[in-house]
């Protein structure tokens, strides 16, 4: 493709000139150009064919030797009339004064000295042109934008304006705590036991870990259970998938098993967007392999975009693969090694897994994950910064209605009854207790403290 069949457009040019024969040339040269040409023989003449124009110009080319008026000075003036055009002024070696003010003043973008080569005439015009393109193709873009943006602006009100009237419309956490909800969320974690049980005892202990994390940031109660039944469930996209993919280690993945993997949060959060109540819990699923510095997936979200319990869940997620994978936690452990110039033999090997987990993690801080909630698990595994709120462990005979729960509760099975600070009720005191007689409740259960 030539520079000239690479304009997009055709264009107004405006050739200014005291010379019939100089525009006569200039026209001949530029008649070759996808353009329509005016001339014009002094400044006042050209500046009025522009104010009267009904169409834009895209360049205007004058000569700076003219009676009454210099090209410098008219260039000047147009500007005003239309800013965006490309402005050339032909001046001779002797004229620099002239040409610097055109430059300071009139905005010129060429000049050319006369006499001119034809080619680099043709060049210099053709190239003015496209840089002309390139400011309207962006001024285009500026006002799409615009408008996107402002269409953007009134779906999200109008989209806020629903989520208020519907919030106002519940009955938050007392609703939340209804059997049919959790009977939901117990069908949907029996679903991944029953279909792929490594993925049932990694969501109980992402799950356990995210809640205590949130806990830890003082995250609000219902965003603790969204992130807690989240953590549970994180995974569901991913049932009825080969082993490969179940065990969650992309490095061991061909390529169609690694596009699958990649799919499974938008595939998770399609299996609870028709449960009301689950569409929070959907989204931190599908945002929980996003990245802090935008390099995840599925959406390529980043820091502030990601919600805060996906950032949590991504932590509490790894630590848990780094800590039960065997290739992962194995790997973690020589890199720990090497850091430390250590073969680290003397350490217990649980406390091994468990330190090199977090140091794993640790080294994500900023890229993959939030600082402030790798922070959040370092804390909590040094044992600094848990949950303020004091726990006493219970048998199923002690409890009382008005109590709540400090963790979430299990049965002996692994089997998720009950999310963190659920009250326990008469009626569900009665439940319980029947669940107990036909699979154990494990014990002792984790109460919140009041004193």
């Amino acid at each position: 493709m030539t520079t000239m069949e690479s304009l997009r457009y055709t264009h107004q040019i405006l050739l200014v000139d005291d010379e019939p024969s100089i525009l006569k040339a200039l026209a001949r040269i530029l008649r070759k150009l996808p353009c329509t040409l005016h001339t014009a023989p002094g400044g006042k003449e050209a500046l009025q064919l522009l104010a009267e124009s009904k169409s834009a110009f895209s360049l205007i080319l004058s000569d700076q030797r003219m009676p009454d008026m210099d090209g410098a000075s008219f260039l000047e003036k147009s500007r005003k009339i239309f800013p965006y055009a490309s402005r050339i002024l032909l001046t001779g070696y002797s004229d620099m004064e002239a040409l610097t003010r055109a430059i300071n003043k009139g905005g010129i973008h060429r000049f050319l000295s006369k006499p001119w080569e034809d080619e680099v005439l043709l060049q210099t015009v053709t190239e003015a042109l496209q840089q002309y393109e390139v400011i309207l193709e962006n001024k285009r873009l500026q006002l799409l934008t615009t408008r996107q943006n402002r269409e953007l602006e009134a779906r999200v009100k109008e989209r806020t304006a629903e989520v208020e009237s519907q919030n106002a419309a519940l009955i938050r956490a007392n609703h939340m705590l209804e059997d049919s909800f959790y009977s939901t969320v117990r069908l949907l974690a029996s679903l991944i036991d029953m279909s792929a049980p490594e993925l049932a005892g990694h969501g109980r202990r992402v799950s356990e870990t995210a809640a205590m994390l949130a806990g830890h940031l003082e995250l609000d109660t219902e965003e603790i259970l969204h992130i807690e039944v989240a953590g549970l469930l994180h995974d569901i996209g991913m049932v009825g998938s080969s082993p490969a993919i179940l065990k969650g280690n992309p490095q061991t993945m061909n390529r169609e098993e690694l596009q699958r993997y990649r799919k499974h949060p938008e595939d998770g959060q399609s299996l609870l967007q028709l449960i009301p109540r689950l569409d929070h819990v959907g989204l931190l699923i599908r945002c929980h392999h996003e990245h802090y510095d935008g390099q995840g997936f599925p959406d390529g979200l980043a820091e502030q975009e990601i919600p805060m319990g996906a950032r949590i869940l991504a932590v509490a997620n790894e630590y848990d693969r780094y800590l039960h994978i065997p290739e992962l936690s194995t790997e973690a452990i020589r890199q720990m090694a090497r850091q430390q110039d250590s073969t680290l033999d003397h350490i217990n090997s649980e406390t091994l897994k468990r330190q090199a987990a977090a140091n794993r993690v640790k080294l994500g801080a900023f890229s993959q994950f939030d600082p402030d909630v790798v922070k959040a698990l370092l804390d909590i595994l040094r044992g600094q910064g848990i949950s303020g709120k004091r726990e006493r462990g219970l048998a199923l005979e002690q409890l009382e209605p008005g109590m709540k729960l400090a963790r979430p509760l299990y049965t002996t099975q692994g089997r998720f009854l009950l999310p963190y600070n659920t009250e326990i009720t008469q009626e569900l005191l009665q439940r319980l207790k029947q669940i107990h007689r036909n699979e154990a409740i494990q014990e002792p259960i984790p109460i919140i403290s009041i004193r």
